[in-house]
């Protein structure tokens, strides 16, 4: 684990180097052989990174909460107030990792069918409804980053001492469905004009960028003593978001690019976690809240 706080010599680096280097490549040259060969290929690249997201999230879930036991009593903050927020964060994560593995369930389904499945009724629906998942991953991340940020849990000595917290995500929760919603309309063909279509369709992976931006965030130096090279590769994953329309729509080796490193990251983002929970940084955090 502690290859993981420290990024000198971690092996993962290399790897997200690779596949960023590739991912760049393919934008910059679209329509290459490689990228022919994917297309015209019998197999669906993504259909296996998909089934890797639904199998290994869905294998991490289960480690979570039946073998490395977060809430061992002598990992817990101090305060009544700081365990509270310490079930808070961890049922965010399990919630970010199940929904991982229903949304990537939804795309193997699509991902499974005859070309062409994404123009009928029945695909129109199943790319709709990963839209709302995938929305619904960056109200995750906003309430993992409000668990971290303010204090989100009322106490006898201070009632009102969520109100900011409960306040923020109400509008959280209501822009984000707006955003949800009208990409979900643009997947079933229901939005007029073909710009605003276009718009439309960006409306969840828009939620989740901002989402990741506000967390990330703060895992910072000054009240996490996490070093900025560590977080560093997250962003990449930020980046990811801007190709959410093309890389779930045909095949082609950059979709496949792009959910591949986005599953290293995933993983990544995780094995900071277990990291953070171990030294008892994410403990601190949540005592200071």
């Amino acid at each position: 684990m502690t290859l993981i706080s420290d990024p000198k010599g971690f092996p993962l680096w290399t790897s997200l180097a690779t596949f960023a280097g590739v991912a760049t490549m393919l934008f910059a040259v679209p329509g290459g052989s490689l990228e022919e060969s994917v297309r015209d290929s019998e197999y669906d690249v993504r259909l296996w990174i998909g089934w890797a997201h639904v199998l290994g999230l869905g294998a991490v879930f289960v480690l979570r909460r039946f073998v490395m036991r977060f809430d061992a009593p002598h990992e817990l903050p101090a305060s009544d107030a700081g365990r509270a927020s310490w079930r808070q964060y961890q049922a965010g994560l399990d919630g970010l990792i199940l929904h991982w593995v229903a949304l990537y369930g939804v795309l193997v389904y699509a991902w499974s069918q005859p070309p062409g499945f994404e123009e009928t009724d029945a695909g129109r629906v199943a790319m709709a409804c990963v839209e709302l998942l995938n929305a619904a991953g960056g109200l995750l991340y906003f309430f993992l980053f409000f668990v971290l940020d303010r204090p989100t849990v009322a106490t006898s000595a201070e009632p009102g001492r969520d109100a900011h917290f409960r306040e923020a995500w109400l509008m959280v929760l209501a822009v984000s469905a707006l955003a949800a919603f009208g990409a979900a309309l643009a997947r079933l063909g229901r939005v007029p004009g073909e710009s605003f279509a276009e718009v439309a369709r960006h409306g969840s992976p828009v939620v989740v960028a901002i989402g990741m931006m506000y967390l990330f965030g703060r895992f910072d130096r000054a009240t996490m003593g996490v070093r900025p090279l560590v977080v560093a590769p997250l962003w990449g994953y930020v980046a990811l978001q801007a190709t959410w329309a093309r890389a779930s729509g045909p095949e082609d080796l950059v979709s496949a690019g792009v959910f591949a490193l986005a599953f290293l990251l995933k993983l990544y983002f995780l094995a900071l976690q277990v990291v953070w929970s171990r030294d008892g940084r994410l403990q601190r955090r949540l005592e200071m809240g």
